[in-house]
Protein backbone atom coordinates (compact mmCIF):
# COMPACT_ATOMS: atom_id res chain seq x y z
CA UNK A 1 0.00 0.00 0.00
CA UNK A 2 1.08 3.00 -0.98
CA UNK A 3 0.92 6.51 1.06
CA UNK A 4 -1.17 9.31 -0.52
CA UNK A 5 0.63 12.47 0.32
CA UNK A 6 -0.90 13.84 3.07
CA UNK A 7 -2.98 17.34 2.13
CA UNK A 8 -1.91 21.18 2.64
CA UNK A 9 -4.03 22.07 5.43
CA UNK A 10 -6.86 24.45 4.16
CA UNK A 11 -5.41 28.49 5.04
CA UNK A 12 -8.64 29.51 7.43
CA UNK A 13 -10.82 31.65 5.63
CA UNK A 14 -10.27 35.36 5.92
CA UNK A 15 -12.36 37.05 8.52
CA UNK A 16 -14.57 39.67 7.31
CA UNK A 17 -14.05 42.84 7.92
CA UNK A 18 -15.60 44.11 11.77
CA UNK A 19 -18.91 46.22 11.53
CA UNK A 20 -19.18 48.78 13.27
CA UNK A 21 -21.68 49.42 16.44
CA UNK A 22 -25.20 51.07 15.49
CA UNK A 23 -23.22 54.10 17.34
CA UNK A 24 -20.51 53.95 15.37
CA UNK A 25 -22.20 53.93 12.41
CA UNK A 26 -24.31 56.89 13.19
CA UNK A 27 -21.67 58.73 14.14
CA UNK A 28 -20.36 57.67 10.65
CA UNK A 29 -23.55 59.39 8.80
CA UNK A 30 -23.19 62.60 10.84
CA UNK A 31 -19.44 62.77 9.72
CA UNK A 32 -20.68 62.01 6.02
CA UNK A 33 -23.56 65.10 6.92
CA UNK A 34 -20.42 67.39 8.73
CA UNK A 35 -18.46 67.08 5.19
CA UNK A 36 -21.39 68.35 2.76
CA UNK A 37 -22.64 71.30 5.24
CA UNK A 38 -21.35 74.11 4.52
CA UNK A 39 -23.01 75.65 7.78
CA UNK A 40 -20.93 73.13 9.84
CA UNK A 41 -17.85 73.42 8.07
CA UNK A 42 -18.19 77.33 8.86
CA UNK A 43 -18.22 75.81 12.43
CA UNK A 44 -15.00 74.28 12.04
CA UNK A 45 -12.92 77.04 11.10
CA UNK A 46 -9.78 77.16 12.76
CA UNK A 47 -11.09 73.95 15.27
CA UNK A 48 -8.54 70.98 15.11
CA UNK A 49 -9.68 68.79 17.74
CA UNK A 50 -9.73 64.73 18.71
CA UNK A 51 -13.00 63.84 19.58
CA UNK A 52 -12.94 60.56 21.92
CA UNK A 53 -15.84 58.80 22.62
CA UNK A 54 -15.83 56.33 25.49
CA UNK A 55 -19.17 54.27 25.46
CA UNK A 56 -19.69 52.85 28.68
CA UNK A 57 -21.56 49.78 27.28
CA UNK A 58 -19.54 49.40 24.04
CA UNK A 59 -16.25 49.88 22.14
CA UNK A 60 -14.29 53.70 22.08
CA UNK A 61 -14.25 55.18 18.84
CA UNK A 62 -12.97 58.84 17.95
CA UNK A 63 -13.58 61.86 15.63
CA UNK A 64 -10.87 63.90 14.06
CA UNK A 65 -11.93 67.69 13.17
CA UNK A 66 -9.15 69.31 10.95
CA UNK A 67 -9.38 71.69 8.05
CA UNK A 68 -13.32 72.26 8.08
CA UNK A 69 -13.41 68.61 7.34
CA UNK A 70 -14.54 65.62 9.87
CA UNK A 71 -12.55 62.02 9.84
CA UNK A 72 -13.79 59.14 11.39
CA UNK A 73 -15.06 57.33 13.17
CA UNK A 74 -11.82 55.37 14.39
CA UNK A 75 -12.02 51.97 16.38
CA UNK A 76 -10.40 52.31 19.54
CA UNK A 77 -8.78 55.20 21.80
CA UNK A 78 -6.78 58.01 20.44
CA UNK A 79 -3.32 58.19 22.49
CA UNK A 80 -4.34 62.34 23.19
CA UNK A 81 -7.37 63.52 22.66
CA UNK A 82 -8.39 66.90 23.07
CA UNK A 83 -11.57 65.99 24.71
CA UNK A 84 -13.62 62.98 25.79
CA UNK A 85 -17.51 62.60 26.06
CA UNK A 86 -18.85 59.49 28.32
CA UNK A 87 -21.76 58.46 27.91
CA UNK A 88 -23.58 55.05 27.09
CA UNK A 89 -24.59 53.82 23.67
CA UNK A 90 -28.70 55.39 24.68
CA UNK A 91 -27.15 58.69 25.81
CA UNK A 92 -24.88 59.27 22.96
CA UNK A 93 -27.46 57.94 20.42
CA UNK A 94 -30.02 60.12 21.29
CA UNK A 95 -28.11 63.45 21.24
CA UNK A 96 -27.32 62.71 17.77
CA UNK A 97 -31.03 62.16 16.75
CA UNK A 98 -31.65 65.20 18.91
CA UNK A 99 -34.03 63.09 21.29
CA UNK A 100 -31.83 64.21 24.89
CA UNK A 101 -30.06 67.45 24.99
CA UNK A 102 -27.00 67.39 25.61
CA UNK A 103 -27.03 69.85 28.56
CA UNK A 104 -29.37 67.80 30.43
CA UNK A 105 -27.47 64.56 29.84
CA UNK A 106 -24.37 66.57 31.30
CA UNK A 107 -26.03 68.13 34.14
CA UNK A 108 -28.27 64.74 34.89
CA UNK A 109 -24.59 62.67 34.85
CA UNK A 110 -25.50 60.67 32.17
CA UNK A 111 -22.83 62.57 30.12
CA UNK A 112 -19.83 63.37 31.48
CA UNK A 113 -16.86 65.58 29.63
CA UNK A 114 -13.28 65.58 30.18
CA UNK A 115 -11.48 68.26 28.77
CA UNK A 116 -12.56 71.83 27.41
CA UNK A 117 -16.61 72.53 27.91
CA UNK A 118 -16.33 75.06 25.32
CA UNK A 119 -15.43 72.18 22.75
CA UNK A 120 -18.27 70.48 23.71
CA UNK A 121 -20.67 72.97 23.45
CA UNK A 122 -18.53 73.32 19.85
CA UNK A 123 -19.42 70.12 18.97
CA UNK A 124 -23.19 70.63 20.10
CA UNK A 125 -22.97 73.47 17.88
CA UNK A 126 -21.78 71.39 14.88
CA UNK A 127 -24.95 68.53 15.76
CA UNK A 128 -27.21 71.26 15.10
CA UNK A 129 -25.82 72.79 12.14
CA UNK A 130 -26.45 69.25 10.32
CA UNK A 131 -29.89 68.87 11.62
Amino acid sequence: MSKKPAKPAAKPAAKPAAKGSPLMDAVGTLVGQINKSSAAQAELEDWDRVMQFAVSDGAPFYVEFKAKKAAGPNAGTHSSPDITLEADTATFTGMLKGEIDATSAYMGGQLRIQGPLPDAIKFRTILEAVR
